[in-house]
């Protein structure tokens, strides 16, 4: 039985009438729980899809799509302990969904590229659980 759904999406601009374009003229349709949709605007929003499935969307960039995935996948208790203490230990300090360290953004584009960059071996997501 499914509860709910998580993903992590990099959206690709295009226009779909005058007022909406992109992603957005699909999930502006679902019951909005929290967040908005707006090209560009949005990094997260939670809707209810219409067979009353909870949905958390998450956009990422090419940029920083290994880091949002990384996070998402596996529990939130790895997430935090494991990840997010390593980057902090590292001297990485996370905004807008990106690392920085020292004013530099870092580039994260797989999930192995933060895992290498932390210094830890690589774990499969259904492998992260603490």
């Amino acid at each position: 039985m499914v509860k709910d759904i998580e993903i992590v999406a990099v959206p690709k601009p295009y226009t779909t009438g005058f007022f909406e374009s992109g992603i957005a003229s699909v999930v502006n349709k679902w019951e909005k729980v929290k967040g908005t949709m707006e090209y560009g605007k949005v990094k997260y929003t939670q809707r209810i899809l219409p067979e009353g499935i909870k949905l958390d969307l998450f956009f990422a960039d090419e940029e920083n799509w290994g880091s949002i995935f990384a996070i998402r996948t596996g529990s939130a208790e790895y997430s935090h302990k494991i990840l997010a203490r390593e980057w902090v230990r590292n001297g990485f300090r996370s905004e807008g969904g990106y690392l920085f360290r020292d004013g530099k953004r870092y580039e994260i584009h797989e999930e192995k590229d933060l895992f290498k960059m932390l210094g830890l071996p690589y774990v499969e997501p259904e492998d992260r659980n603490l």
